[in-house]
């Protein structure tokens, strides 16, 4: 058969189209054996092509005949009941593993409630079992029996050792057991660091002692600590400001509450007695101008009826009244505080003793009896 490249278009009745694309081309390559005309750009994607010439290939030796085709297609040709049979079979594995998913979902969801039924207990240690038919579980999970107050006991334990050793060093040096040498402790090496934190705050927990540690404690490492070493000024004017000083702690309330004084009276001749006497201060003011202040104590002894009182003079300047300091036995301090006691428009009010000296030398003892 001669090729017939043009005139395929008007003589159809024996040409194949093109493998490739299944349409008609109007010129291209014939193959002389199965009489297809095929586009030279989809020959180029065919296998197994030999070029006889510029219009004529040989594109059907190796099982690839256009021809087999039209049979192919008649085997496909399938009834509606085969095409479900067919779907069917494909399908079955898949509704199987489907079924098997969900069974297994479902004891999945009924261990879980009993899971939460058994953990919501409040008996601790109680075996929870596991319905599962899985390898990849375990048959019993049992809940664990440590408290959760123990947990963060031993967390904030281990959290507060740095402090915890911090304040156990401190009270070592307040009570005279160790002595810090910074240049010593930069030279040798720490031991702290090589210890085991465990063993820290296990030590920590068997003497809780050291966690107590009261104001007064630490006032007083305060007070031990706050030293001003003297410098090497020679002047006479500076030696006080460069003087070393320690600060003296406060006494004790409860040991000023539980102090009495004596006070009856006996004979001198024991030989123990004291001729202290403890006095009560006031400061009595808005007094007319030139009083005497025989005035004033007589008028004192009088209500009192005991002689053992002390007036002076304040010497007020640039006022219209003067202001005297009264001194009674500690006793009356009571009775000189009535408003009946004075005359009318007599201030009086606990005297207060100045830093500075206030009419010569103010006595110490009747300052610190106040």
């Amino acid at each position: 058969m001669q090729p017939q490249s043009k005139d395929a278009p008007n003589n159809p009745s024996g040409i194949i189209p093109c493998k490739k694309c299944k349409s008609m081309p109007t010129a291209g390559l014939t193959c002389i054996k199965c009489n297809s005309l095929s586009h030279p750009s989809c020959v180029k994607l065919l296998k197994n092509i030999q070029y006889l010439s510029e219009t004529t290939i040989i594109c059907c030796e190796n099982a690839d005949n256009v021809k087999s085709a039209p049979s192919q297609f008649k085997k496909m040709e399938l009834s509606t009941e085969d095409i479900e049979d067919f779907v069917k079979k494909i399908t079955l594995p898949l509704v199987q593993q489907i079924e098997m998913l969900r069974n297994e979902v479902r004891d999945l969801k009924d261990s879980n409630l009993e899971l939460v039924r058994l953990l919501t207990l409040n008996n601790p240690g109680v075996p929870v079992p596991v319905k599962c038919t899985f390898p990849h579980y375990q048959p019993l999970i049992t809940k664990p029996s440590v408290n959760c107050n123990e947990l963060l006991q031993v967390e904030k334990t281990r959290e507060r050792t740095p402090a915890l050793q911090k304040n156990n060093l401190n009270c070592q040096e307040r009570n005279g057991d160790i002595k810090t040498d910074k240049k010593a402790c930069q030279q040798q090496p720490s031991t702290c660091e090589s210890s085991d934190e465990e063993s820290k705050s296990c030590d920590l927990i068997e003497n809780p002692w050291t966690e107590q540690r009261t104001r007064r404690n630490r006032r007083d490492l305060k007070i031990l600590r706050k030293e001003v070493l003297p410098t090497n000024n020679t002047n006479d004017n500076n030696s006080k400001e460069n003087s070393g000083r320690v600060q003296k702690p406060r006494q004790n309330r409860k040991q000023r509450a539980s102090t009495i004084t004596g006070t009856l009276q006996v004979n001198d001749n024991l030989g123990f007695c004291s001729n202290y006497v403890k006095r009560a201060w006031y400061y009595v003011g808005k007094v007319n101008k030139n009083v005497d202040t025989t005035v004033i104590k007589s008028y004192i002894a009088s209500k009192l009826s005991s002689e053992d009182v002390i007036v002076d003079n304040l010497n007020l300047q640039g006022t219209t009244y003067d202001a005297y300091k009264v001194g009674v036995n500690f006793r009356f301090k009571d009775d000189l505080l009535k408003e009946d006691f004075w005359p009318q428009g007599v201030c009086v009010r606990r005297f207060n003793f100045p830093r500075n000296n206030f009419l010569g030398k103010i006595p110490t003892t009747e300052a610190t009896s106040v």
